[in-house]
């Protein structure tokens, strides 16, 4: 099994062959430990030692739930290490003072460009325990218009121990319409869980109430939820310029 072991962000066939090897490594731990002959133990290979080596140290683990996840790749090597942003400030603060035996919402609010999505993707990455959704808003509205996708869409957003919402308001939505509602259920189930909700938007408080709707504006404004004003420079316009220089 040949694995490309140098990339720095590895592609997902290469992750998932990682995932593999450090899975049968770990079961040729447990039958050693089972095995009183040392003839009949099974043996490690230096792939095995490698594959354990990236799964819990290189960042394997992380690229493999992120995939799965359906996190974008250009995130995956988010991090809050290092990291001093007002977005970063706010995610980390939040993960802080989460309790443990519930989920809290954070919502970032923001122009474009100040690091809401790293700095969301950077909080899960070192906090978040559990299966992880994340869909930009514009693909679950679509979704939950598709009569085929509709129910599995809902109800998968609606379980997700973590659910990270990108772009929320980022796609219209018309007032009394289907969308609106099923957007509105989704967040008062997940208020009522208690459940772990993310989102970014570019759009003011005022004006993501008004699209939401009245419901999901009282749950956003009440205990359950954090609702975080992201000011600052265009950080990718900025990471642009000094690339330049």
């Amino acid at each position: 099994m040949s694995v490309d072991f140098s990339a720095r962000l590895p592609d997902e066939i290469s992750i998932e062959r990682v995932r593999l090897m450090a899975e049968e490594a770990i079961s040729i731990r447990r039958l050693a430990a089972m095995t009183e002959d040392p003839e009949m133990r099974p043996r490690f290979r230096p792939e095995h030692d490698q594959a354990l080596e990236l799964w819990d140290g290189g960042g394997y683990a992380w690229y493999w739930k992120a995939s799965q996840a359906g996190i974008p790749r250009p995130y995956w090597t988010a991090t809050l290490v290092g990291q001093q942003t007002p977005a970063t400030r706010a995610v980390r603060a939040f993960w802080d003072d989460q309790p443990a035996d519930q989920g809290r919402a954070l919502i970032l609010l923001g122009p474009t460009g100040v690091g809401k999505t790293f700095a969301q993707v950077a909080g899960l990455r070192h906090s978040a325990r559990g299966e992880i959704v994340f869909i930009p808003f514009g693909r679950l509205v679509r979704e939950l218009l598709n009569p085929e996708a509709q129910g599995e869409t809902l109800e998968a957003a609606i379980e997700a121990p973590v659910l990270c919402i990108d772009d929320l308001g980022g796609a219209y939505l018309k007032v009394d319409g289907l969308a609106e509602a099923l957007v509105e259920e989704l967040f008062v189930e997940r208020e009522l869980r208690r459940a772990c909700t993310l989102a970014t938007s570019n759009l003011r408080a005022d004006r993501l109430g008004e699209l939401l709707g009245d419901r999901v504006e009282s749950r956003l404004a009440g205990p359950w939820a954090s609702i975080v004003e992201v000011r600052g420079p265009d950080l990718r316009r900025a990471r642009l310029q000094a690339v330049g220089q």
